[in-house]
């Protein structure tokens, strides 16, 4: 479980996404995790933002509400919603039905995070409502660096050195590892000759 602050001192907790459920079972894109991820007002959604989650009043607390397909975000006010009539367009409608006087209030109140495709509805939340996203500048450089087939891993190295403290070892270790770097790069270089056959 994450604990993901907003800027004004809320905090959501988020989850690990579900692996059990089919519905999610694609991975985050260009090998983005949830250690990318940030907890914003829905305000402050900017165009590009990947929407990983949206938030649920928990146990006197904010957790995220999965998106089973994370979307990018287009976010505009309802009131300039291009949509033709969805049905979380519809229950707004109805909302102001029942009061006039609430029609002034959208503009403020609400924003389309991303407008009605095919059958899918507009994704509307309240203004200040935190939703989980990972920024648009950090999507664009995932989406760069992304090459098809490569995954992400974690590799760990660990040495021993010789040494009379614990601050000495730590001292120590970095030269330590470069060494023995240096002595991996060179046993697993590979000698190519001029007719391109590996030596």
């Amino acid at each position: 479980m994450r604990v993901i602050p907003l800027p004004d001192g809320e905090f959501v907790r988020v989850s690990d996404r579900p692996t059990d459920d089919g519905e999610f079972a694609e991975p985050l894109p260009f090998g983005l995790d949830l250690d990318d991820a940030v907890a914003v007002r829905a305000r402050d959604v900017v165009a590009g933002d990947l929407v990983l989650a949206l938030t649920l009043d928990e146990g006197g607390g904010l957790e995220a509400d999965h998106c089973p397909r994370p979307f990018q975000a287009v976010p505009r006010p309802v009131t300039e919603c291009t949509c033709e009539g969805c049905e979380e367009c519809a229950g707004l409608e109805t909302w102001t039905l029942a009061d006039h006087a609430r029609v002034a209030d959208l503009g403020w109140r609400y924003v389309c995070l991303v407008p009605a495709e095919g059958v899918e509805a507009c994704v509307i939340e309240r203004s200040n409502r935190p939703v989980v996203v990972v920024r648009a500048e950090r999507v664009a450089q995932a989406e760069a660096a992304d090459v098809p087939g490569l995954r992400r891993f974690t590799v760990t190295y660990s040495v021993e050195v010789e040494a009379r403290s614990h601050a000495e070892a730590l001292q120590l270790a970095p030269a330590r590892v470069r060494a023995d770097l240096d002595v991996l790069e060179g046993s697993c270089r590979v000698a190519v000759g001029t007719d391109g056959e590996e030596r």
